[in-house]
């Protein structure tokens, strides 16, 4: 079996290196614009709901969190909603039923729209730069 020179060996190293980094980077760009999508383009029904009951969970290894159970005040679901959310018993919230479970709607601004797009711009380079190395390394003479 022949054998590389070392110098060989290094740029094999090199070129691994920076796809190890690029590969890293890339996949994070790829989950913020997941994230994103899923903030910004929360599609489920709203309706209204009246608290009903409030209690505090969590604890422990985590921080605690106030959940509040109610029924639809429009007629949608008749079953009850838990929602996490820091309100009083007969206050009206209106809810969204999303992948993670019903939770409040709250409107969101232009920069939190702004920084939510861009924001995956930034790992986005890193990784193209990254590949970018790693071409450069593979074919330096």
């Amino acid at each position: 079996m022949p054998s590389l020179p070392v110098r060989d060996y290094g740029r094999v190293v090199t070129v691994g290196a920076w796809a190890v980094i690029a590969t890293i980077f890339l996949g994070w760009a790829s989950f913020l614009v997941a994230f994103g999508v899923f903030e910004l383009g929360r599609t489920g029904e709203t309706e209204r709901v009246k608290i009903s009951s409030c209690h505090s969970e969590g604890g422990g290894r985590g921080p605690s969190y106030v959940v509040c159970v109610g029924r639809a005040v429009d007629g949608g679901t008749q079953d009850e909603v838990s929602v996490r959310y820091d309100g009083r018993p007969g206050e009206t919230v209106v809810v969204e039923e999303t992948l993670l479970g019903p939770s409040p709607v709250v409107e969101k601004g232009f920069v939190e729209w702004a920084v939510i797009l861009v924001f995956p711009l930034l790992p986005l380079g890193i990784g193209v730069l990254c590949v970018a190395l790693a071409v450069l390394a593979a074919r330096r003479p």
